[in-house]
């Protein structure tokens, strides 16, 4: 056999090892994308169940009190409306998502908050820690706490961990707090 019949036998060799390589990387890359999107469809499941269980709970409470003082009977109102547009903000974001092959740029990005955020989801969820003896409460530095984000997402993460912990953890007292610089802590 020729060198040349050899050296063109070995490069054919390489070129399909290089092949099956690119074919077992990219069949890794598809089965870690389904694993994520199965994942995503739990978590927005059970982020989806929050702000309709908070609404649920406030119609509850309307209808089984109807003299509830006005100040609170607002104050039930108002909860009832901002998860009614958490829900709808949500909604929007799982058909965002649904399109994430389209990449990243089709989030918008915008200054939050994150201390307004914190605050928000506290005040949110205050109720369903109420009725299970839990008092939540944050620590903020007095600076803004300000980042560049999504709002309905970042809101779901916090909302996320704060609910997880009133459901799970068997405490009394939840305390949000961050050291300003980028460290966050439930405990």
């Amino acid at each position: 056999i020729s060198s040349h019949v050899v050296r063109l036998y070995a490069r054919l060799q390489e070129v399909m090892d290089e092949r099956d390589l690119q074919h077992s990387e990219a069949m890794k890359a598809e089965r870690e994308k389904e694993r994520f999107k199965k994942q995503l469809t739990i978590d927005i499941n059970h982020e989806l169940k929050t702000p309709v269980a908070s609404i649920i709970l406030s119609l509850d409470t309307l209808h089984d009190f109807p003299d509830l003082p006005v100040a609170q009977r607002e104050m039930i109102e108002k909860r009832i409306f901002n998860n009614a547009h958490r829900l709808q903000d949500m909604l929007k974001d799982v058909s965002l998502i649904t399109r994430m092959d389209e990449g990243l740029d089709m989030i918008h990005f915008s200054n939050v908050s994150l201390a307004d955020i914190v605050n928000e989801v506290i005040a949110d969820l205050t109720p369903i820690a109420s009725q299970k003896g839990i008092v939540i409460h944050s620590i903020m530095p007095s600076s803004p706490l300000l980042a560049k984000g999504n709002s309905s997402l970042l809101e779901s993460v916090f909302k996320n961990l704060i609910y997880n912990s009133i459901l799970y953890s068997g405490c009394t007292e939840i305390s949000v707090f961050t050291d300003g610089a980028g460290l966050w802590r439930i405990s």
